[in-house]
Order: structure tokens, then C-alpha cells, then sequence
């Protein structure tokens, strides 16, 4: 009999359910930004040069400025990587390649570089920027210059198109 019992009470205790609620909760933030519609499609004057100024390989122009602001950048937005894309040099693949045709100069590239001036090689993400979501406009300053890819500049038209892509953190 107290085997009977002790199966009972046994069998009792394991036919006792229990329900119970698990709550989730949490909040989908934006971590983007919107590019400024003056950033969208700009052109960089670079001048008017004399082919003479790069008298050998690894001579350049002075850099001229450009600026990528940043808009109504998400509560969760941290950082972004920039990377700038298009044709590459033949002789130097960190480079933007001049448009070729028959009028284009020869022997010259287009260096893109950061606000330290420090060389941004075409096709690779930059370091990250810092962004604060609690600024109107998050800007970004960038440089473009003439760079001689060869010791002897032939003269001629020299423009290039470079796209940028942005990678969100």
C-alpha cells in the first residue's frame, strides 16, 4: 500500500502544469542619415593647370575642398565609413582615373583625400567618422587634387566622376 501511495503522490506531482509569460520589449532605432541634397551631385572646381607644375611622377595640385553633410542622422547613428568608387588609374589604382577620349590629358590622376590629407585609395572604406544624431548637420570635409602618375603630363581635358557609398554603424 505505500508503494500504491508513494506511485500516486509521484505520479500527482508530475501532472502539475505551469503556465508563464515572457515579455519582450525594445525600441528599433534609425541608425542612418540623410545625405544633404547640396552633397548629392557636386563638381570640384580643380582649375585650370598648367602641365608643366608636374615636372615628375607623384607631383600634384593643391587640394581643393568638398564638403558631404550629413542630415537628420538617426538616434542610434554612431559612425560612418565613406567609400569613394569609380575608375581606377592604370597606373595607380588609389586613384581616380581622368575620362579618356581623344582631348583628355595623360599621365595625370585624381587623388581624393581626407580632411587630414591623407590619401582615401579608390574603392576601399575610409576610417570611421564620428557622428552625433543631436547635430542638425553632421559635415564632412574632403580633398581633390591633380596627382602627375607619370614623369611627363601631356595636356588636355581632365575630369573624372567618383561615386561614394556610406556604410552605417
Amino acid at each position: 500500500m505505500k508503494v500504491n501511495l508513494m506511485f500516486l503522490l509521484l505520479a500527482c506531482a508530475g501532472a502539475q502544469a505551469h503556465d508563464g509569460t515572457v515579455n519582450v520589449s525594445g525600441t528599433i532605432q534609425d541608425n542612418t542619415c540623410i545625405v544633404a541634397p547640396s552633397s548629392q551631385a557636386q563638381t570640384v572646381p580643380l582649375g585650370d593647370i598648367s602641365a608643366k607644375q608636374f615636372a615628375t611622377q607623384g607631383s600634384g595640385s593643391q587640394p581643393v575642398a568638398f564638403v558631404i553633410d550629413l542630415q537628420k542622422c538617426g538616434a542610434a547613428a554612431t559612425g560612418v565609413d565613406f567609400t569613394f568608387s569609380g575608375t581606377a588609374d592604370s597606373d595607380d589604382k588609389t586613384l581616380l582615373a581622368v575620362d579618356s577620349g581623344s582631348d583628355a590629358a595623360q599621365g595625370i590622376g585624381i587623388e581624393l583625400q581626407n580632411a587630414d590629407h591623407t590619401r582615401l585609395p579608390l574603392n576601399q572604406a575610409s576610417a570611421r567618422y564620428a557622428l552625433d544624431p543631436t547635430l542638425t548637420d553632421n559635415q564632412f570635409t574632403f580633398y581633390a587634387r591633380y596627382i602627375a602618375t607619370a614623369n611627363s603630363v601631356t595636356s588636355g581635358t581632365a575630369k573624372a566622376t567618383a561615386t561614394f557609398t556610406l556604410t552605417w554603424q
